[in-house]
């Protein structure tokens, strides 16, 4: 039985090494890559079939200009993600590690209220980001 706790705990391990180096990849590619700059880049298909913009319309250049420090052009590009940036980022390191006494940052990012919460707030920056832009 412990054998075969330690092949589960054994797979979560590499899956995390995993997930972490898409990530780093990912970062490495947008900090060398500018999405404004090479027109082969993604295309929000919400704005280029209905001209609104989504929530995360502005997600890449803003990715980009956090990357390189910049954060008031992140702001700029997409002020909600630039702001949620933080939760996001705990939501992910969550996934893996652990807070004392037993609290899992897993359980305070993930909890129904606050995933509710953002769900709510990310509907909401939808609907206001189009009324102003009109």
């Amino acid at each position: 039985m412990k054998a075969r706790r330690r092949r589960r705990y054994s797979h979560r391990g590499r899956l995390k090494w995993f997930v972490m180096a898409i990530i780093a990849v990912a970062c490495l590619f947008y900090y060398r890559f500018d999405p404004s700059s090479f027109a082969w880049m993604p295309q929000c298909p919400v704005h280029l079939l209905t001209g609104w913009q989504c929530p995360s319309c502005g997600a890449q250049r803003a990715f980009h200009s956090l990357l390189h420090g910049d954060l008031a052009a992140a702001f700029r590009f997409n002020p909600f993600l630039t702001v949620s940036t933080p939760y996001l980022a705990a939501a992910l390191w969550g996934c893996s590690s652990r807070l004392p006494r037993g609290l899992t940052l897993r359980r305070l990012t993930h909890s129904r209220g606050v995933v509710g919460s953002y769900i709510t707030l990310y509907l909401i920056w939808w609907v206001v980001r189009n009324i102003f832009s009109l």
